[in-house]
């Protein structure tokens, strides 16, 4: 009689273990109507690695581990600078951000808290790009 619980667990077990596997297999990427990947959702961009590629790298795609550390320390160093309190009877800034470079589009905000980049470079297979 253990024997043949034995044989039915063992089928059970093998059932189930293949129901899994094939279903793993089946499940697909979600596709909008035409058919491409449905890549919407909410993304996170707190990183510093940039969607396009700045005009500074020109064709280089990657950047080397020397040129990715310097590219942390002055985002390091010019955190240190933004995140200083702000002079709350400052002057309004001027319509369409003062022109220095910055996060999302030079907007502004309280500080960089608020806009925040991230502090390191996208690391993809061992190699930093300079572009996403």
């Amino acid at each position: 009689m253990s024997s043949r619980l034995r044989l039915q667990t063992a089928v059970t077990v093998a059932v189930f273990a293949t129901v899994s596997i094939v279903e793993a297999q089946t499940s697909s990427i979600p596709r909008t109507p035409s058919g491409q990947p449905d890549l919407s959702g909410t993304y996170d961009i707190a990183t510093l690695t940039p969607l396009q590629r700045p005009e500074r790298f020109g064709n280089k795609a990657f950047l080397t581990e020397e040129e990715a550390a310097a590219l942390e320390r002055e985002e390091f160093d010019r955190n240190l600078d933004r995140n200083q309190a702000s002079n709350p009877n400052r002057e309004a800034p001027p319509d369409g951000g003062d022109g220095s470079r910055g996060a999302a589009g030079n907007v502004g905000g309280y500080n960089s808290f608020w806009i925040d980049r991230g502090s390191s470079a996208v690391l993809v297979d061992g190699q930093y790009p300079t572009s996403i």
